[in-house]
């Protein structure tokens, strides 16, 4: 019994021997990789393209001069080298072969490290990755705000006649210049707000960036309007810039309806200005309020004797 008791405990701290010693063998052994390479990356004509990651050994006891990161790609295991972005950031310019358009690849991790008296080795592998060319991508918005009916332009690359502008989640009429540009007019939205604007393309959509879209103003000519009972006579409404490509609604009333006779106003897509004829009604004194939607509001005095 005497022999038993002292076998399972002999048993017992060989086990535990056993523990701690994988324990020292893995404790601080890790490899964090992190991949800096972007999931998608606009072609080139060189067709070379820089992968990179973050490679850090959290174990004070491992051999820098053995410590080799690598890019595996398409079979080949290639060294790559230290930036000088920060001694663990690591790339490698590879020339993918023509006509590829995804890479998959992953990185290795080689290196010794001291166990008490001995060196052991150790070799880590990354998650298998995943980059997409792009032979469309923007660049830049000519400018990030503006006011309503404003054109602006988008200088990027891989441009169709297809592509769609999604202003706030609204397809809008969309220019075509060249693969290289494309434009906008600011659509009707409340002012003092920034919108999210997203290209959408036959391969799906890439985002552009956040517009704020700016007060705006238009004018009234002549600033009153004296009538006689029946007389005609003509305002002019003018904007700063064009009309949206939809056409820009003029709100448009008075506190004497009797006295004012008009039709609506729209001022067209692309026009700055448009003229319509009022008539004289009823005697009165008053005004006419005009407001459109991204624009202030305008008073006109109107007198009809």
């Amino acid at each position: 019994m005497l022999l038993e008791n002292r076998t399972m405990k002999t048993k017992k701290i060989l086990h535990c021997l056993i523990a701690i010693s994988v324990c020292i063998l893995f404790a601080g052994c890790g490899v964090t990789v992190q991949n800096l390479t972007p999931l998608k990356t606009p072609t080139n004509p060189s067709n070379i393209y820089t992968f990179s990651c973050n490679a850090k050994i959290n174990n004070n006891e491992f051999i820098f001069d053995t410590y080799k990161v690598s890019l595996v790609i398409n079979g080949e295991i290639l060294p790559m080298r230290q930036s000088e972005e920060g001694s663990n950031h690591y790339t490698y310019d590879y020339k993918l072969p023509i006509g590829k358009n995804t890479a998959l690849y992953y990185y290795k991790v080689d290196y010794k490290f001291r166990t008490g008296d001995e060196y052991q080795y150790k070799e880590y592998m990354s998650n298998m990755f995943e980059t997409q060319l792009i032979n469309r991508y923007i660049i830049q918005l000519e400018s990030k705000r503006g006011p309503v009916g404003s054109k602006v332009g988008i200088i990027g690359r891989g441009f169709s006649q297809t592509d769609v502008i999604v202003f706030n989640g609204r397809e809008i009429d969309t220019e075509f210049y060249s693969p290289f540009s494309i434009g906008f007019s600011v659509p009707n939205l409340p002012t003092r707000n920034s919108y999210e604007i997203v290209l959408r393309t036959d391969q799906g959509e890439l985002p552009i960036g956040d517009f704020y879209v700016d007060s705006a103003s238009f004018n009234v000519i002549p600033g009153s309007v004296n009538l006689a009972s029946g007389q005609r006579d003509i305002l002019i409404f003018q904007l700063y810039s064009e009309a949206p490509a939809s056409g820009l609604y003029i709100d448009i009333t008075t506190d004497v309806p009797n006295s004012i006779i008009m039709s609506e106003v729209i001022i067209p897509g692309g026009e700055r200005s448009v003229s319509v004829p009022v008539e004289g009604g009823a005697p009165g004194t008053g005004y006419l309020y005009m407001e459109a939607a991204g624009f202030g509001t305008v008073q006109v005095p109107i007198r009809v004797y």
